[in-house]
């Protein structure tokens, strides 16, 4: 089970993968161009224009792709599964829409007053508005490829993609010298570019018709999951909101730049592997079968996250100063351990809320997402004063480890199965300990600290194939690597 699991998952994860990767190589590329052209104020207000959009997203619906997802495997007629998307489709835009003519009305109204005064602020919002409506589209159409496993088509799209915005960032940034403003519409152009030339191909295809039924099956099952996406990106990104407000502009730049390189783990494993992973669990049918392969790969998962994690606390400094132009970023290096181990508790929750989506019980994960969010909050509350911008990243740690155990606890009332709390338990305590110790004796190293972190990374490594994996499981991923190998050959 475990290795067919992992074939037919690599299959299509590789080339999601590597799209996406070349989308965050471009990110990281970008850095170094932002940090020279941008103060730590401007990155900073680019970073909450960001999230304000990211939320906006949330209260548009992105959430029902999910749904999408799931319900597209109910039934084997092709012409309902190209309603559901078509539905989903035009439910997404059409909020959408309402929610940028009302926003972009006020833009007008009240342009030149309040916080739309001076510096641009109200043609960045415009902007931000337009990236809004034409990303929610696009999104809809690429998730309805990886509902399809169509994963070369998702990938030759997506590195078109990445392409054209990286050289029109640079373009509008550099070359045309307009900062900020140049920055949001160089990805205003490449979205609308996108968005119009995958509706061209797929809308066609599948057809512009509303379901009334599809739709309200489809809303039965995403209305938990609104307020839950935005109480989770509350829970992601407020933090930008509460260092603005309790420090500087600055430090949200800073903190900024600290949440993208400690979000590594994210880019490399977790993005990649859930635009598979929920299609092919539900894809299974049997309940038997969907517990059978989330109790095993959990686990072998979160040591993968756990690696990734590892090596960024380990080399922050390094990664740091290698990407930074200005030295006020430098400080970023203290915050980028908390964030990554954050999201190596993020994966985790990932694995244990499948359970919720798979029975289709989503009603807990509102309550879930806001008892963590309130513990952000107060946790912000308190840190950020003490401690900066790293109080902030302390408090992505501890309400995204409470979010992980308590989920992992909740799932076992609608889809119990056997979790592996004594192997996952070691994984991250290990990886948390080594980490904490490479930072303590960090200074008395001096010129030699990189090559100690190294050393912690090889014997993490050595500890993984002899102590963490078992003898069968070291057995099929041998396996499994020559069979990839004979296919890569073929």
């Amino acid at each position: 089970m475990l290795r067919e699991a992992i074939q037919k998952l690599s299959q299509h994860a590789l080339t999601y993968a590597a799209a996406e990767q070349l989308s965050r190589v471009a990110g990281f590329l970008l850095i170094p161009l932002f940090t020279h052209y941008l103060t730590e104020s401007d990155y900073g207000t680019k970073e909450l224009l960001a999230v304000t959009v990211a939320v906006l997203a949330q209260l548009c619906g992105i959430n029902i792709t999910n749904a999408m997802s799931r319900h597209y495997f109910d039934d084997a007629d092709p012409d309902r599964k190209r309603l559901v998307v078509s539905t989903t489709w035009l439910a997404v835009a059409t909020l959408a829409g309402a929610v940028v003519v009302v926003l972009g009305a006020a833009t007008w109204l009240f342009d030149g007053r309040g916080w739309l005064a001076g510096s641009g602020a109200a043609t960045l919002a415009r902007l931000s508005l337009a990236i809004l409506w034409f990303q929610l589209a696009r999104e809809v159409l690429a998730r309805y490829l990886q509902t399809e496993q169509r994963s070369l088509a998702f990938g030759v799209f997506s590195i078109s993609k990445v392409v054209c915005e990286l050289a029109l960032q640079v373009w509008f940034v550099a070359g045309l010298e307009r900062g900020l403003i140049g920055a949001f519409e160089a990805v205003a152009l490449s979205e609308a570019i996108f968005a119009s030339l995958l509706g061209l191909w797929i809308l066609p295809r599948i057809g512009l018709r509303f379901s009334r039924a599809i739709f309200g099956g489809l809303l039965a099952f995403a209305l938990p999951l609104i307020p839950n996406g935005v109480l989770q990106f509350c829970l992601h990104s407020s933090d930008r909101y509460f260092v603005a407000a309790l420090a500087t502009r600055d430090d949200v730049g800073i903190y900024a730049l600290a949440y993208k390189l400690g979000y590594i783990g994210n880019y490399l494993l977790l993005a990649p592997f859930l635009m598979v992973w929920y299609p092919y669990v539900f894809s299974l049918i049997a309940p038997e079968k969907q517990k059978r392969v989330i109790a095993e790969l959990g686990p072998h998962f979160l040591y993968l996250m756990a690696s990734v994690t590892l090596a960024l606390a380990c080399f922050a400094p390094e990664i740091v100063g290698s990407l930074a132009q200005r030295e006020g970023y430098l400080a970023a290096a203290d915050a980028v351990p908390w964030i990554a181990f954050g999201y190596l508790f993020w994966g985790w929750f990932q694995f244990a809320q499948t359970g919720f989506h798979v029975a289709k019980v989503t009603g807990p994960l509102p309550w879930l997402s806001a008892g963590a969010l309130a513990l952000n909050v107060v946790a912000n509350v308190v840190l950020i004063p003490r401690l900066g911008f790293v109080g902030a990243a302390i408090a992505t740690t501890a309400s995204f480890a409470a979010l992980a155990i308590a989920t992992q606890l909740a799932v076992r009332r609608t889809f119990d199965y056997a979790f592996a709390w004594r192997r996952v338990a070691v994984t991250l305590a290990l990886a948390g300990g080594l980490a904490g110790a490479v930072a303590v004796l960090r200074p008395t190293l001096g010129a030699n600290a990189p090559w100690v972190a190294a050393a912690v990374i090889v014997a993490w490594i050595a500890w993984g194939w002899t102590g963490y994996l078992r003898p069968d499981e070291r057995g099929t991923l041998l396996a499994t690597w020559r069979d990839l190998r004979a296919r890569m050959r073929s």
